[in-house]
């Protein structure tokens, strides 16, 4: 992301209007659907946060000083995910990937159909590395295609085509990842990260197999009512922030990954 990158989207959204906000021509899915990707279907993060046990040959019992003990043959200990340096731990070392359908509408808030130029929100992959409690990330843009066959200039609105790949992958890490407010095993949590140029605000949820994450996010002060005590990750009522002005938000900004060692 380049240090002009807010300015640039003001100057856009100005020309072309909060319409570009909505999604344009490509229909953003409903804000509770959980489908793809800036930031939370699937990972409603159900479970307990306590620390009972599965194992054992026989039926579960409940009580005791360690906590209740599920009965049935093979499982694992139950992920407890109920506070934000928990969180952190469970994700270190772990690998992030979002792709396909995963990819929301409107990563970042921003629709995926408009030409920002090297700041585009056209994606075709992005990895995530958590390492050392930081976000290492790799983005491989996808190309956005001209709705009449044309040259597309910077601010207008064409199509994302997430298949063909764009020129370069990007690359950048995080100097802050900062996780709070945490509801439940992991249902919601609040996550702001901080990448130096530019920063991601919103809130995210794991599910209760620990094999993924939606995190619903937008950049730093571009929208507001989209943390945990709005609502779980996908809840109407985001406002987006433009120029002063209060532009509700009818796109999906939920990326989902797939959580891998």
């Amino acid at each position: 992301m380049k240090t002009s990158f807010a300015a640039l989207i003001v100057a856009t959204l100005v020309i072309i209007g909060s319409s570009t906000l909505s999604g344009c021509d490509t229909p953003p899915a409903p804000a509770d659907a959980g489908t793809a990707g800036g930031t939370a279907g699937g990972l409603t993060g159900g479970g307990s946060t306590g620390g009972g046990t599965a194992g054992g040959s026989g039926g579960g019992t409940a009580g005791g000083s360690g906590g209740g003990t599920a009965g049935g043959s093979g499982g694992g200990a139950a992920i407890q995910l109920d506070t934000p340096q928990r969180i952190l731990n469970f994700l270190e070392g772990k690998t992030l990937t979002m792709e396909g359908m995963n990819i929301p509408t409107h990563p970042n808030g921003i629709s995926e159909n408009l030409n920002l130029g090297g700041n585009s929100q056209c994606y075709q992959k992005t990895v995530i590395r958590v390492m050392a409690g930081q976000f290492q990330v790799t983005s491989t843009p996808a190309t956005i295609n001209s709705l009449d066959g044309g040259t597309l200039m910077v601010g207008q609105v064409g199509r994302c085509d997430r298949t063909v790949r764009g020129p370069m992958d990007l690359s950048f890490n995080s100097s802050g990842v900062t996780f709070a407010n945490v509801q439940g095993n992991a249902t919601c949590f609040d996550v702001d990260v901080n990448y130096g140029v530019f920063r991601q605000e919103g809130r995210a949820s794991i599910n209760a197999a620990g094999t993924e994450i939606t995190m619903e996010l937008f950049f730093q002060n571009g929208a507001v009512n989209h943390r945990c005590a709005n609502g779980a990750v996908g809840s109407a009522g985001v406002v987006q922030v433009v120029m002063g002005n209060m532009i509700p938000f009818t796109g999906n900004a939920q990326q989902k990954y797939v959580i891998t060692q």
